[in-house]
């Protein structure tokens, strides 16, 4: 039993990924492409720590990964 459906709709959204090749190779190109990310965050290296581990965390809720990360 639900007792907040709008909370529980509004967590399953947040929980759905898009399970495509075009998303996978989408994240594996910008991991490909760091030096670029990095001169965009203003040469922040937390955040590109961070930014990073979203999208190996969103290559691994896919069934994929990548072994090319440094």
């Amino acid at each position: 039993m639900v007792l907040d459906g709008p909370l529980y709709l509004r967590i399953l959204i947040s929980r759905v990924t898009i399970n495509s090749g075009s998303t996978v190779s989408y994240i594996q190109r910008i991991l490909s492409e760091l030096d670029d990310w990095m001169t965009s965050m203003d040469n922040n290296v937390t955040t590109l720590y961070e930014f990073v581990r979203l999208q190996l965390d969103a290559l691994m809720a896919r069934g994929e990964y990548s072994s090319n990360v440094i």
